[in-house]
């Protein structure tokens, strides 16, 4: 068979907009009612190192800690303003290596902020890596993880949280055993215990 003409020709254009980290964005009720997220007011487009910031200088609750002008000038202490701004989340493994920071992200798929899930684990220690939030193209510190996560348990005392999974355990026995088979949402491991040689099954 021979293609002897081209009827109809249709060109479909669209803008290419990545996710990127942006200004100032204000956390649904939910999730500021939880006093656990240091939310910095920036005006421009630095939000990620303003919430990295927030975290390695842990300022007072008291001293306007969601004002740019208390991180303004310290960018440079962490190497923050040598990065391409806004920050974008394809980027995010790239930028942890040329910070030598260890930071996790994470976000939520609905309007209040109730359906928490992680978007981006450190490569390098997630467990003590700095928690960050980014929702509409903005970035901020979860300063609180525990108040971050404490409505999805019942339980008063403390809790051991994975954050690849956000399972929550009262144990530490129960979480560390838990880690050793947890890859996270987006896969699982298979767990073979085999029976006793002597016991018929």
């Amino acid at each position: 068979m021979v293609m002897r003409e081209i009827a109809v020709t249709r060109v479909l254009i669209a803008r290419y907009e990545p996710l990127v980290g942006r200004r100032y964005a204000a956390l649904p009720a939910f999730l500021a009612n939880k006093k656990a997220i240091i939310n910095v007011r920036n005006q421009d487009s630095r939000c990620f190192g303003y919430a990295i910031l927030a975290a390695k200088l842990d300022l007072d609750h008291h001293d306007h800690v969601d004002r740019p002008s208390k991180y303004d000038g310290r960018f440079h202490e962490f190497g923050l303003d040598r990065l391409a701004y806004p920050v974008q989340l394809d980027s995010l493994e790239e930028v942890e290596q040329q910070l030598g920071v260890a930071f996790n992200v994470f976000s939520f798929f609905d309007d209040e902020g109730k359906g928490r899930y992680p978007l981006y684990l450190s490569r390098v220690d997630a467990n003590n890596a700095i928690d960050l939030l980014y929702w509409d193209s903005h970035f901020a510190w979860i300063k609180y993880f525990g108040s971050f996560m404490r409505d999805i348990t019942k339980h008063r005392g403390g809790v051991f949280w994975c954050k690849r999974c956000l399972c929550h355990f009262t144990l530490q026995t129960a979480y560390d055993a838990h880690k050793q088979w947890c890859t996270g949402i987006e896969g699982c491991k298979t767990f073979h215990k085999m029976p006793d040689s002597k016991k018929k099954v």
